[in-house]
């Protein structure tokens, strides 16, 4: 089979760094915020150039966290998204630290202003991340044991789907197919 691949790179943001998310004394980058904007827009602008209809657009990791929030927001008009749903995957890896002081301000796009975004605390860190990804989601998955749990309660209590598997579940497969139909 063939498969295509599509990278989304920029040199000052990804390429002269020596890991994803940390420098080599194990700190955050101070610009990760501004790092997953820049891939949040990328993609979506990618789909659409190649005009793309996606059913799902299945988020993960944190660095996917922006981009629910843009689909149902800034993209809701655009009709290669006008009837995606959106599924974020919770992961165990996370930031320690915020992702900037600027980073509501940093989200603006479109219509969309940082005075959107009052529910969420002005120290953007990863709980805030997470929340946001969750609220703009049809559907949130926990991918194991280890997730940070008041977000596994915050996912609970929205009103997306939660699924909840163990890395052992023998029927991952069929439960991944059952949880994608019952969204879309």
């Amino acid at each position: 089979t063939r498969i295509q691949v599509y990278f989304i790179d920029n040199e000052d943001y990804f390429q002269k760094r020596p890991a994803m998310t940390k420098d080599e004394l194990g700190n955050d980058y101070p610009d990760n915020g501004e790092r997953a904007i820049f891939f949040a827009r990328g993609v979506l602008e990618t789909v659409k150039k190649l005009r793309w209809t996606p059913d799902i657009i299945h988020c993960q990791g944190w660095m996917t966290s922006v981009i629910p929030f843009y689909v149902k927001t800034a993209y809701k008009d655009e009709p290669q998204f006008a009837s995606s749903k959106v599924i974020t995957s919770l992961f165990t890896e996370q930031p320690q630290s915020n992702l900037g002081e600027n980073f509501k301000q940093c989200l603006e796009f479109r219509e969309i202003k940082a005075g959107s975004l009052k529910k969420y605390g002005d120290n953007f860190d990863f709980m805030e991340l997470g929340k946001l990804a969750i609220d703009y989601s049809d559907g949130v998955i926990s991918t194991s044991n280890n997730v940070n749990l008041d977000l596994i309660d915050y996912a609970k209590t929205s009103k997306a789907s939660f699924f909840e598997h163990s890395v052992d579940d023998a029927d991952l497969k069929e439960k991944y197919s059952e949880f994608y139909n019952n969204i879309i």
